[in-house]
């Protein structure tokens, strides 16, 4: 049987003690738009193999293009000495920007704190990115794709900021989290490199230009998992029962079909006529670094 394309990213979800509060500054200062909120079903909690996120509020938002994946901020109080980077599973939020440069500035008086001042990731400048921490303590990074041809794979901002196109993948066993990826799904793993990760040197107080192990899994949709090796010193998330994980809790992708995939599923295979899903068949699994992931089969 083929293996199962998946790619692009539908959603992301993010606990939060106050979702539209958490939602706000991207609205205020990143031009994103409200484009739904409610409480979450007692279907959709089952689905996802959660059943306690019955009836919790959850706002969503989306990028000033319209396209892309959307931002669900839902209702949680994050555990006991949870913090990003310091826990495997899903740890940051690439987003697409036209001007990097201009961002530090515009950002001034809001509640996003720089951690990391824009600066190229290679040589060449293709690829030049910052990173900063929201008022709920999520990891984003705002970074500029210029139009050359070594980034062909990626997609290019058509807005100032624009929609979410990586995300980071904190793993305690990199190589085995690698290979689970490209047996079970249709990507492009690139090779392994060493290179600065500004969230981990800052969560486990190491020198700034400290290295770490990584590589990129290619989705469909010029889409990709940046997939890093943490420290030992990193921990498993505690998740409260019946709820979804701490900070980014789960990912939702595009799949052609969930019939290719031959994994265990978190609760049943649902189809659901509601905003995001559009009548489509959708399902969640758990990743080998702890991370929560929902297919969400194509039209």
């Amino acid at each position: 049987m083929n293996k199962a394309s998946i790619g692009p990213f539908v959603h992301a979800v993010v606990m939060a003690a106050d979702p539209e509060k958490a939602a706000q500054p991207y609205r205020d200062y990143l031009g994103y738009t409200t484009v739904g909120s409610g409480p979450i079903s007692a279907e959709l909690a089952q689905s996802w193999g959660a059943p306690a996120m019955a009836g919790r509020k959850a706002v969503a938002i989306q990028s000033a293009s319209g396209k892309g994946a959307i931002l669900r901020f839902v209702e949680g109080v994050a555990a006991a000495g949870y913090a990003p980077f310091r826990f495997f599973g899903w740890n940051a939020l690439e987003i697409l920007v036209t001007d990097v440069d201009a961002l530090p500035e515009k950002l001034k008086g809001s509640s996003f704190e720089i951690l990391g001042m824009p600066r190229n990731l290679y040589p060449s400048g293709a690829i030049r990115a910052m990173q900063v921490r929201t008022n709920n303590n999520e990891f984003v990074y705002l970074t500029q794709v210029n139009d050359v041809a070594e980034t062909d794979y990626l997609p290019r901002a058509t807005t100032f900021v624009d929609h979410l196109f990586i995300v980071i993948l904190g793993s305690d066993d990199f190589e085995r989290t690698r290979s689970f990826y490209s047996q079970h799904f249709d990507v492009t793993l690139t090779d392994a490199k060493e290179m600065r990760l500004t969230g981990v040197n800052v969560a486990f107080g190491l020198e700034i230009e400290t290295k770490h192990k990584l590589c990129l899994i290619r989705l469909a949709g010029k889409s990709a998992i940046e997939l890093d090796a943490f420290p030992k010193e990193a921990k498993h998330r505690t998740i409260k029962p019946g709820e979804l994980p701490p900070g980014i809790a789960m990912l939702g992708f595009e799949v052609d079909s969930l019939d290719r995939v031959t994994l265990p599923w978190r609760g049943p295979v649902v189809r659901r006529d509601a905003p995001i899903y559009n009548n489509r068949r959708s399902a969640v699994f758990t990743g080998p670094s702890g991370e929560w992931v929902e297919l969400i089969e194509k039209a």
